[in-house]
């Protein structure tokens, strides 16, 4: 009976009890090319039945264009020369990017305004239980920033700085409705 009861812990001990063996991951991406800014955002979604576990979010953006935020190639101190009297210089305008600038109504879309964007947001994060973050590139041609949320360990009020839920299936339509791609 000890051989019996030996061997069973032997096999336990070689065949692991990870708890994260049962998870299954659902991937939601959304790609925009804008005025030769380009944003790859992926949401990787750890989850058991309806229960997200962990959400990994890759913010990736590069620029495809030679020239600054405002177009003008110099540091934007250039005269407009649009007669459109929109009081932006010649520049490259969207309402947004992705959800994380959705607070911004009107933005210059170049990289430095991106990445002042994140710093900003990190600030408030990194005090978030269950937040992590780490900047992969950043140089003059891309910015590349991973979010790693511990769904387990942070708050719902929290949770909804990053438009997650809990439950999946309020999560996936959530950014379904956002106009994201979840498989």
């Amino acid at each position: 009976m000890k051989k019996i009861a030996l061997f069973g812990c032997m096999i336990l001990l070689i065949t692991g009890c990870d708890n994260n063996a049962n998870n299954m991951t659902l991937t939601c991406t959304e790609n925009t090319d804008s005025n030769g800014l380009i944003a790859d955002i992926t949401y990787d979604i750890e989850y058991q039945d309806d229960d997200v576990k962990y959400v990994t979010i890759t913010y990736d953006y590069s620029n495809n264009s030679q020239t600054d935020g405002v177009g003008t190639g110099t540091d934007g101190t250039t005269e407009d020369t649009n007669d459109d009297n929109n009081g932006i210089i010649d520049g490259k305008v969207e309402e947004k990017t992705d959800d994380l600038i959705d607070g911004t109504t009107d933005m210059i879309l170049d990289l430095s305004g991106i990445r002042e964007t994140h710093e900003n947001r990190l600030n408030t994060y990194q005090d978030y239980d269950g937040f992590t973050s780490h900047v992969e590139t950043n140089n003059e041609e891309r910015y590349k920033v991973v979010y790693e949320i511990d769904v387990t360990k942070m708050d719902e009020t929290n949770l909804a700085a990053f438009n997650i839920n809990k439950s999946l299936k309020t999560t996936r339509n959530t950014f379904e409705e956002q106009g994201l791609t979840c498989k």
